[in-house]
């Protein structure tokens, strides 16, 4: 009887063990990173950490995949500024954040099927405020793998006005970018899912203030982005950017006008022309905008100054 019981028993676990292996297998993502960016700016345009992560996914499995791509982020972020897909352009879609025992997930349902083998290219943002100290600071950045990666790599960049400012583990030094931000690289490859990284970033500073001010300040003779700490005011790139861009919406605006003017005086006509103008000028500046981001994206220009462009756009 008692032979009859334990065979039963491990019969049973044997049942429970197959149950829990292949709905662990049917919810597994087929996904994995070619490439993974995660960008950590601690007091950047606002007191707390400004974390991006940007980068593709691939679809390894055989089936056109239309789940949900998920990135593991910091426990108790509630909120992300974006989450986009970046193969065409900035396409920023409805994502939902969960709280789970050693981090938040935060997802969203790709747009459209990705192919087998194909890849989807995404980014996200977010503030969080880990930041303890308040001359003497320092914070750990836990990042928590939600997918198998190729290569992997941190971006860190000093605040101003920062000194004794150290990394563990050591990145390399990689030099000022162009807005005058020392930075930092450290790159990793073949990471596994929920291979766990932790950077502890570590450096004094007296102040709380972010090192871009946000605030624009408009001069009678120049329009520029403040910044603090000490930091550079819009460099010659960026001003040749600006009237580059304002000049194109001038020529835009000529090219309508000069077309209305030599119409024929049908006024019906004359004002669908006018209107397929204005139309195009829309999309162009919406054009330019999407622009815009992949520069701040890409680190050619602050988060100040896109919002300048843009605004100079949106008058």
């Amino acid at each position: 009887m008692f032979k009859r019981k334990s065979k039963l028993t491990k019969i049973v676990i044997l049942v429970v063990s197959l149950i829990l292996v292949s709905t662990s297998m049917v919810m597994a993502q087929p996904l994995k990173a070619d490439e993974l960016f995660v960008s950590i700016w601690p007091e950047y345009d606002e007191p707390g950490v400004l974390i991006v992560y940007s980068g593709e996914v691939r679809n390894t499995s055989s089936e056109p995949f239309e789940g949900r791509v998920l990135l593991n982020i910091p426990k108790g972020v509630a909120k992300a500024e974006m989450v986009c897909e970046t193969e065409q352009g900035m396409l920023c879609l409805p994502h939902e954040i969960k709280q789970m025992e050693d981090f938040a997930q935060i997802s969203w349902v790709v747009s459209k099927p990705i192919k087998p083998g194909g890849v989807l290219p995404f980014m996200a943002e977010f503030y969080y405020n880990p930041i303890e100290g308040e001359v003497d600071k320092n914070f750990s950045y836990n990042f928590f793998p939600s997918v198998d990666i190729d290569r992997l790599t941190f971006d860190v960049k000093e605040p101003f006005d920062a000194a004794n400012f150290k990394i563990d583990p050591v990145f390399d030094y990689i030099g000022d970018d162009n807005n005058g931000f020392s930075t930092y690289r450290y790159v990793l490859l073949n990471l596994e899912e929920g291979e766990n990284q932790e950077i502890t970033i570590s450096y004094t500073r007296d102040s709380n203030a972010p090192s871009i001010d946000r605030t624009l300040v408009t001069g009678p003779s120049s329009n520029q982005a403040k910044l603090g700490g000490g930091g550079p005011s819009l460099n010659s790139t960026t001003i040749i950017l600006l009237s580059s861009f304002l000049g194109l919406m001038g020529f835009f605006m000529f090219y309508a006008l000069k077309g209305n003017n030599q119409r024929d005086k049908n006024k019906s006509k004359a004002n669908s022309k006018v209107s397929k103008k204005t139309t195009s000028i829309e999309n162009r500046s919406d054009e330019q905008k999407k622009k815009l981001r992949k520069l701040l994206l890409d680190q050619k220009i602050t988060e100040a100054t896109y919002k300048e462009l843009v605004k100079e756009l949106e008058k």
